[in-house]
């Protein structure tokens, strides 16, 4: 039986994907998603790869995977899937290594499998969302990192005090913002270190499009809000606001993707 993955690790997962405005505006949170490829600008969005991972994504397809050329979309392809149907033999069609060992950990619920990553910080980021999916705060204490340590303690136990903990400003803005979507308290958004964070993190958390739509449209601020408003609530209606089509298209897609790793 699938284990549905809690809301808020859909929104872990997804939250930032592929969107390198976030990278400026939301720092260290860029580096919380599961989703291991390069930034957008990075990726050669090819049509017809985009157009099977959507149809691989609803009809929760596999094999549909196996027909897209570029990597990184198809080893997204078969990360999705596999999550959905806790299904570890599609982990092993995963190109990159990485990734293919974070979908184990994953799949299994299991963390201890994320040591098998090389990459420091994307092992600390595997075996953190393979934490938060089990919700298990006992399995922080593995964490040697002390501003890791406190994130993942403040996530598991949804207690900010341990956000108050995190000295680096990137990450301690993480570890409010990810927690003000778990608790839905705009409250902590006040702790944010940037006004055009604190903004965002509210208009997302109150659903507020119209205060989105007051955000500055440079540098993708106003899009990446609408984004991210569209993720958390899972509602595709918010993604026609979004006027950049690279956005706009993620959106669609990526509300699928989140849909899917839930057991939707």
């Amino acid at each position: 039986m699938k284990k549905e993955i809690p809301p808020i690790l859909g929104i872990a997962i997804i939250l930032v994907i592929f969107i390198p405005i976030i990278l400026s505006i939301i720092g260290r949170i860029s580096s919380f998603s599961t989703i291991q490829i390069p930034v957008m600008s990075e990726i050669p969005l090819e049509g017809k790869s985009q157009e099977l991972l959507e149809q691989a994504l609803e009809e929760k397809n596999p094999s549909l995977c196996e027909k897209i050329k570029d990597k990184y979309i198809k080893d997204e392809c078969f990360f999705t899937i596999a999550l959905y149907f806790r299904d570890l033999s599609l982990c092993e069609n995963i190109v990159q290594d990485n990734k293919k060992n974070q979908c184990k950990a994953e799949v299994l619920g299991n963390p201890s499998l994320c040591n098998n990553i090389e990459d420091e910080e994307l092992k600390t980021i595997c075996y953190l969302d393979t934490v938060f999916f089990l919700d298990d705060s006992s399995l922080c204490n593995n964490i040697e990192e002390k501003d890791w340590l406190n994130i993942c303690k403040a996530v598991t136990l949804k207690d900010s005090a341990f956000c108050d903990k995190v000295v680096q400003v990137g990450n301690k803005d993480f570890c409010y913002l990810k927690l003000a979507f778990i608790l839905k308290d705009t409250h902590l958004c006040n702790n944010l270190s940037e006004i055009v964070k604190t903004n965002i993190c509210q208009a997302v958390v109150e659903k507020s499009v119209s205060r989105c739509l007051s955000l500055k449209k440079e540098a993708g601020i106003r899009d990446t809000c609408l984004l991210m408003m569209a993720q958390y609530w899972e509602d595709s209606e918010i993604c026609r606001k979004i006027e950049g089509e690279i956005y706009k298209q993620r959106c669609y897609q990526d509300i699928k993707g989140i849909k899917i790793k839930k057991g939707k």
